[in-house]
């Protein structure tokens, strides 16, 4: 229900959405060092999960990483194709991925994990857990806290082991 509602909402906005949080120039400083960061020292595919205008997706790719960006909202990514076409986009969810054993090396839901319950944060991850690597590291930011795991992804349904937070700057 919280993908057709979101899916819904977000395709009414996309254009809004686009015009003010479509680039990584619009984002803040320390969210771009955070994910830079986060993102050197990821090995394999970086799924970006919730994409959106498909801004940090390419922000990756352009750091030479192998990056792909996924998305529920149609606008979104004929949006990010348009603008990005070296990269790699998909319409869908984390669930739904072609991915093979052991490819996915990281996953950024930058602040796209949002209408979730706390409780549920793990359910997107769920099915990407089987296909990643033993070091695969998750990177999610939310209006409240950042969170990363450096470690194996959680199982299907919830979120396990140590999380380091860091208040919003």
């Amino acid at each position: 229900m919280v993908n057709e509602v979101s899916r819904a909402a977000y395709s009414h906005r996309a254009t809004e959405y686009i015009e003010l949080l479509g680039s990584v120039t619009a984002m803040h400083p320390s969210d771009l060092q955070l994910i830079s960061t986060w993102a050197g020292d990821v090995e394999g595919e970086i799924i970006d999960a919730g994409c959106g205008p498909g801004h940090w997706t390419n922000f990756l790719a352009e750091q030479g990483l192998d990056a792909r960006g996924v998305d529920l909202v149609p606008e979104f990514i004929s949006h990010a194709r348009n603008t990005f076409p070296g990269v790699d986009f998909t319409l869908g969810s984390l669930d739904s991925l072609d991915v093979g054993m052991g490819s996915i090396g990281g996953i950024l839901s930058w602040y796209s994990l949002i209408h979730h319950e706390p409780e549920l944060y793990g359910f997107p991850y769920g099915n990407s857990a089987a296909h990643s690597r033993p070091e695969a590291r998750c990177l999610s930011g939310s209006s409240k806290v950042r969170w990363s795991k450096n470690s194996r992804m959680p199982s299907r349904g919830h979120i396990a082991g140590p999380w380091t937070t860091s208040a919003p700057s």
